[in-house]
């Protein structure tokens, strides 16, 4: 009775909602380390904790489009759409999560790190993803079946928690709503620093080795974004070389056969 009455409140029931993104989040980290035991032999309570501060940082992030429709208040006619917009970008944000850290549990024994957006670009366009597809379902289908189930059990809680409707005509709501969006955009940041924190910063905790555990894949995935991967150097247009070809490669291949003879001659 007394959880009923705290899931009628907006925090409360916010917090609800999101708190069980953040124990499926850790239950993936734990199998990461499960499946890749020999590569953390030293991660204990501290890492964990470490990690579940990195997983706040995550949810702050993909999930403020949900924390701020949560929060705001509105007239209760528009109760019903913002209900089903809720809904959406619920399960949107947690099916990204969950669905870039089920990849790392799998992938990682293979790339020891954690997936960054360069990487994915490469998996979307390399010509192997499709043709390894196959395997990865056989030998990861445990793992396809818990994301699944996951899932599942997130949009139960889901829906046994309903939104509330704030009342926006109470000026202490919007007091609330304030402090709500403030509170997530200092936990999105990490913290009051200067500048936001990044996935370097996750080894002035733990070690180099532990770095990877404590991180997420959604949080590296997002801090990659914008970073560039080897540019593409052209000095020379496809018109330039054939040019330079003609020129230059009948007087290569002679120089190269007095080489050879002189070499034979010897």
């Amino acid at each position: 009775m007394k959880l009923k009455l705290l899931l009628e409140k907006t925090i409360f029931n916010l917090l609800f909602k999101l708190s069980f993104v953040l124990l499926i989040l850790e239950v993936y980290r734990i199998l990461l380390l499960i499946c890749n035991g020999e590569s953390f032999p030293d991660f204990g309570v501290k890492e964990h904790i470490i990690g579940l501060w990195f997983d706040c940082i995550t949810i702050a992030l993909f999930f403020l489009p949900f924390i701020f429709l949560s929060a705001i208040p509105l007239p209760l006619i528009t109760e019903k759409i913002r209900s089903l917009v809720l809904f959406i970008v619920f399960t949107l944000s947690s099916a990204i999560v969950f669905l870039f850290n089920a990849l790392d549990v799998a992938y990682f024994s293979y790339t020891h790190k954690r997936t960054s957006y360069d990487y994915l670009k490469f998996m979307l366009n390399s010509d192997e993803t499709g043709s390894l597809a196959g395997d990865f379902i056989l030998e990861f289908w445990w793992l396809i079946l818990f994301f699944i189930v996951s899932f599942g059990l997130l949009l139960f809680t889901y829906f046994k928690s309903k939104s509330v409707q704030v009342n926006f005509k109470q000026p202490k709501n919007w007091m609330y709503f304030i402090l709500t969006i403030a509170l997530t955009i200092v936990i999105g940041r990490g913290g009051f620093q200067l500048k936001p924190i990044g996935i370097l910063e996750s080894t002035n905790y733990v070690s180099i080795e532990n770095s990877p555990a404590v991180l997420n894949s959604a949080f590296t995935l997002l801090k990659t974004y914008q970073f560039k991967g080897v540019e593409k150097k052209t000095f020379f247009s496809d018109a330039e070389i054939k040019k330079y070809a003609q020129k230059y490669l009948p007087k290569f291949k002679s120089h190269l056969a007095q080489i050879t003879r002189i070499g034979k001659a010897k």
